[in-house]
């Protein structure tokens, strides 16, 4: 036998690419899964789920999928946290807003609005 196994008698690792390089190389799939120790039918579902067919290269592996995209605005938070020195929550950006517009400092609408580190 030629790798290891596991205990449900499935090959792993690097055994489980020299199958698939035997298997594509045409070989029988009888000598494969003799070889491995393994049943005929689990060859053949490992090379349907890898997508390798008999007599043909190994497909190369497919890319990983990119991250999502960050939302919209992601950065807005931490620049206006770096801006004004402490965080002011979504609910409460209207109503910091308007007491800015209103005059107020950007210490002072911290305070009323009960914010920690009013002070920049």
């Amino acid at each position: 036998m030629t790798g290891k196994t596991d205990s449900r008698n499935r090959v792993s690792g690097e055994a489980r690419v020299r199958m698939l390089e035997l298997y594509a190389s045409d070989m029988p799939t009888r000598d494969i899964a003799e070889r491995f120790r393994v049943d005929e039918l689990y060859v053949r579902k490992v090379a349907s789920r890898s997508r390798v067919r008999k007599g043909q290269p190994i497909p190369a592996a497919p890319e990983p999928p990119s991250p999502p995209p960050k939302p919209r605005g992601h950065h807005l938070a931490a620049h206006h946290r770096a801006r004004r020195g402490f965080y002011v929550p979504p609910a409460l950006e209207p109503a910091y807003t308007r007491l800015l517009i209103a005059g107020m400092s950007r210490q002072d609408a911290a305070e009323r609005l009960g914010l920690k580190g009013g002070t920049p």
